[in-house]
Order: C-alpha cells, then sequence, then structure tokens
C-alpha cells in the first residue's frame, strides 16, 4: 500500500497566496522596467526627426521634404559615366542601386535598379528638384517615374539598409552595368593628404597629397589681401599632424609666432643676432671618400655664387 503524507488545507492555501505574490511582484517590476525605459533617451531618440508625415508621392521629416524616383526604361546604347551630371548636382541627394545576378558568362545577366531620393526645404523647391532631375535623365533618353503610394518605401530603398522595397528593376548585361558606375563626378580627393579647401561644384572636401607626385612644387598666386599667407600657414600646420617636416624661409619674420606655437625651432639669421651663416667656413673631411681639395672647391664655387 503506497504512502502519501498528509497536507492540510491551510497549507495548500499558503503556497498559492505564495505564487499569487510573487506573480504580482513580477508583474510589478516588469512594469517599472517599462516605464523606466520610456523615460530614458536612446540613440534613436537624438537623430529621429520631429516628425514624419507620409504623402502619396513624398514624404516630410520634421521640416524636410523628400521625394523618391525611380527608372524605368534605358535607351539602347548608353555611355560611360552617364550619372554624373545627377552626381555633380547642386542639390542633396541619396541614390540606391540594386544588382540582382541572373546569369554567368561571357557576360553577367543581371536586374538593375536605380533609385534616386530628394531633398528640399520645402514643397515648391521638391518640385522644381524633380524637374530638374527629370531633365537630367530625359537628356540621355532615361525615363523616371515619381513613386506613388509608395513614398515610405522608396526612401527605405535609398537609406544604407540594402533593403530594395521598390522591387521595380532593369534588365541588363554586365557592360551597361559598368557604365552606370556611379563615382564618376569632378571630385579631387585621395585617399591620403591634407584638406586644402571644399569643391564648390559638389560641396565635397578636397583632400590631396602633393608629395605623393613626381613634382610637388606648389605656387600660390592671389590679389593682395586675398589670404595667400593664411592658406600656406594652414597647410603647414595640417602637414605638421601629417608628419611632414616643414622648413620656412622668412625674410620679413612673419612665421614666427607659428613656430612657436608649434614648437618649432626659429633661427633669426641677421648682422646682430647670435646665429650667423659664415661663406668661409669649411666643413672638415669624413672617411677617404671626400678629399680636402674637393672640399675648398665646392667652398670657393659657393661663395662665388654668394
Amino acid at each position: 500500500m503506497p504512502f502519501r503524507p498528509f497536507q492540510s488545507k491551510k497549507t495548500k492555501t499558503r503556497v498559492s497566496k505564495k505564487k499569487v505574490s510573487q506573480t504580482k511582484m513580477d508583474e510589478i517590476s516588469l512594469e517599472e522596467e517599462r516605464v523606466y525605459r520610456e523615460g530614458t533617451i536612446a540613440l534613436r531618440d537624438l537623430i529621429a526627426p520631429s516628425a514624419f508625415r507620409v504623402e502619396s508621392n513624398f514624404l516630410q521629416l520634421g521640416t524636410v521634404f523628400l521625394r523618391t524616383t525611380f527608372v524605368i526604361t534605358y535607351p539602347r546604347f548608353i555611355s560611360v559615366g552617364w550619372s554624373a551630371p545627377l552626381l555633380n548636382i547642386n542639390s542633396t541627394i541619396d541614390i540606391g542601386m540594386f544588382f540582382y545576378d541572373l546569369t554567368q558568362g561571357v557576360e553577367h545577366f543581371f536586374q538593375f535598379a536605380f533609385y534616386v531620393t530628394m531633398y528640399a526645404e520645402s514643397k515648391d523647391a521638391l518640385d522644381k528638384l524633380t524637374e530638374d532631375v527629370e531633365n537630367i535623365f530625359g537628356s540621355r533618353l532615361i525615363y523616371i517615374k515619381n513613386v506613388l503610394f509608395q513614398a515610405e518605401q522608396g526612401f527605405t530603398s535609398t537609406l544604407p539598409l540594402a533593403i530594395d522595397e521598390l522591387a521595380v528593376s532593369f534588365n541588363m548585361n554586365s557592360s551597361p552595368i559598368a557604365s552606370s558606375f556611379p563615382f564618376m563626378s569632378s571630385e579631387l580627393t585621395s585617399d591620403d593628404g591634407i584638406l586644402y579647401g571644399i569643391n564648390r561644384h559638389n560641396n565635397s572636401l578636397i583632400l590631396f597629397d602633393r608629395f605623393s607626385l613626381q613634382n610637388a612644387n606648389m605656387v600660390v598666386f592671389a590679389t593682395s589681401g586675398a589670404g595667400k599667407s593664411y592658406a600656406v600657414k594652414l597647410e603647414i600646420l595640417r602637414s605638421l599632424m601629417m608628419g611632414i617636416d616643414v622648413i620656412v624661409i622668412d625674410p620679413e619674420m612673419e612665421y614666427a609666432h607659428l613656430s612657436e606655437a608649434v614648437g618649432g625651432t626659429y633661427v633669426n639669421i641677421s648682422l646682430s643676432s647670435e646665429s650667423k651663416v659664415n661663406p668661409f667656413d669649411l666643413p672638415r673631411p669624413i672617411g677617404q671618400e671626400v678629399s680636402t681639395e674637393d672640399i675648398i672647391r665646392s667652398g670657393v664655387i659657393t661663395t662665388k655664387g654668394l
């Protein structure tokens, strides 16, 4: 006969009350956690616009209006760099390109999707920019359409998320796909170098390392007061940040403060200063390769040239 321990009803009631109390405590903790998280500021709260308005053919993010267009047809022949005028347009745009590989052979066959999202400060400015983009495409016999009741999907398709929510593609093989390579704009940017300014055509940065060329000489021309000295001093400061040694011949003593600011050495050569140049001073010969006659001959030529 199996043994079953005796348990009173009071004990069962006490255990049930403990379970109910624990469940309520868990619910209270979850509610407190939810309230706490609602009161904290996340990164998306900082970068999110104040409002998001979806219309049939455009979006409004805060005070910015935007619209997405997509290419529906191309001509039979397309030239290399056909998208360069669009990339150099003096307006804010985002471009999304999607490639879907279908077959492989001598030339690959793709489905190619090309989307453009334009930004403007007002609805009228957005309509004007849309017309300009349509004219740029139309001059190359490329026809585009504005999104209709898919404004949010078009905007998402041009974000750096690699998500194609429009799914409007055109059949192409490798050659026209290669001609659609987007980086054909007139930019003066290299991988290394210092910042010289901003490109006025497309507001891109001009980064250049002139010492990477065979001839690194540079000359600066400008009218009086245009900022020649300022530009040269700025180049010196940025070159020092890149670890380049700089030597300045300063007859007017305008680089003394710059040398002091960067911890450089300023050598003042004059008749009254401690540092002087003695053209008759001859170095001592080091080793057997340089003779005394060569040193004297070189000193005489240098003195005569001076």
